[in-house]
């Protein structure tokens, strides 16, 4: 997106080129009325030469004034030859004007007298298309056509028809269209925002209904190849025409009457068609839980995957979608509420099974500690009877056992690990030696 500096400075140099270019692009050459105007008058002056010099000037040649009274006449003879071209061109206007309205019923205000003459003289006005609807005074390009001047601004195309069939697409400019050429439709090439709705059956057949907020624009690249440089918005005219050539008639429920939609509605039928399979075809549980795969569809991973899909699927729209967002959705109450309790349940599951664990690992890990110890004790008992001299070995064993214990004993360590029972022991033989 260009900023306002950038958007103003194109619009500066469209007017310019208006200017430069008017006479170019209004005037296209003699046609027409013009045509027969000329012709008349010729005949007109042709005509009342050769009655003057026919009829009127053998007979005042003879008189002291008849120069004056030659051009007199030649005068009285081109007005009075000029009347019934008038006349007979007042009442051709007013039968033609008659003949338009009935023919082409145009709307209310239409003025058919300059249609008509811009048609016979081969020039129109210079219309303005800055928004996706022509003016009201306007209008008549829609169902009359050329020839008249188009100044284009920048971010709009017109795609243009010429006997219900396809002429041409044109972007930001200052054009001519021919007679005949009529503007089918003019597209808008900024970015468009749309909000909705979409609804649909999950696979586990619970009804989902999503909040999206779309932002799509005409021009599957960003770029385009000789592209002019100073255009704040890129026009494609094969995208233009693909988006154009995409519409299709829908049925208005609020009219009760068939209405031809945008390629804005069609971009956006086509994501709601594209969400409400994604959705039929996976769980509720799939959709929200992200333990239960990569098909989460508030999760980044499934959004890149949705937004490079449907943007594969619009290069026959001659569309891309810039952005796509699930702001909201809504399941019926009866059903979150199962929902959460469901989920509710299986993480106070894993929480019991997670403890469970811990105090297994804790017991596990004393019980082991534990045997360490009194196999360390065993161990050392059995080194300090390797010392013992077994001719006295009454009293050898004696003192090796006293040590052991007072070892054993003062120990922080080892009466952590060894049971109660086993000290009380422990403290009596130690008295006792």
């Amino acid at each position: 997106m260009a900023g306002p500096t950038e958007e103003t400075a194109a619009l500066e140099e469209t007017e310019d080129l208006r200017n430069e270019d008017r006479s170019n692009v209004v005037r296209k050459g003699p046609t027409g009325l013009t045509v027969i105007a000329i012709g008349a008058a010729i005949a007109i002056v042709v005509s009342a030469t050769y009655i003057l010099f026919t009829f009127s000037l053998p007979t005042i040649l003879g008189q002291d004034n008849w120069l004056v009274m030659a051009f007199r006449t030649y005068i009285m003879l081109l007005i009075g030859l000029s009347i019934p071209y008038f006349v007979v061109l007042a009442l051709i206007s007013r039968i033609t004007g008659q003949f338009f309205d009935r023919f082409y019923s145009p709307p209310e205000g239409t003025n058919a007298r300059d249609l008509i003459l811009s048609r016979l003289y081969g020039y129109g006005s210079m219309v303005p298309i800055r928004s996706e609807q022509l003016s009201s005074s306007h209008s008549w390009l829609n169902w009359l056509g050329g020839p008249a001047g188009l100044v284009i601004h920048d971010g709009f195309a017109v795609y243009l028809e010429k006997g219900n069939r396809f002429s041409r697409v044109l972007g930001p400019g200052i054009f001519h269209i021919e007679p005949a050429e009529t503007v089918k439709t003019i597209v808008d090439l900024r970015p468009i925002v749309r909000n909705g709705s979409v609804k649909a059956w999950t696979k586990d057949g619970i009804k989902i209904e999503l909040e999206v907020r779309m932002e799509t624009q005409i021009g599957h690249e960003t770029n385009q190849p000789n592209e002019p440089a100073n255009l704040v918005y890129p026009f494609n005219p094969d995208d233009v025409k693909k988006a154009v050539e995409k519409t299709a008639v829908r049925f208005n429920r609020e009219t009760q009457s068939l209405t031809e939609s945008n390629w804005v509605d069609g971009v956006w039928g086509k994501v709601q068609g594209f969400l409400a399979t994604y959705i039929s075809s996976h769980t509720v549980d799939e959709l929200f839980l992200a333990e239960w795969g990569t098909s989460q569809m508030l999760s980044q991973s499934a959004s890149r995957k949705v937004f490079q899909d449907l943007n594969q699927n619009l290069i026959e729209y001659g569309a891309r979608i810039s952005n796509l967002q699930i702001t909201n959705f809504t399941i019926p109450p009866e059903v979150n509420k199962q929902r959460i309790d469901n989920w509710e349940a299986e993480r106070q599951s894993i929480e019991t099974i997670t403890v469970g664990q811990t105090k297994a690992y804790e017991i596990r890990e004393r019980e082991k500690a534990r045997a360490e110890a009194e196999q360390e004790i065993i161990a050392n008992i059995a080194k300090e009877m390797e010392r013992i001299d077994f001719d006295r070995l009454q009293e050898t064993v004696l003192l090796s056992l006293s040590g052991i214990l007072d070892q054993s004993l003062s120990d922080p360590f080892t009466r952590t690990l060894v049971t109660n029972e086993t000290l009380d022991t422990l403290e009596k033989l130690k008295k006792l030696l």
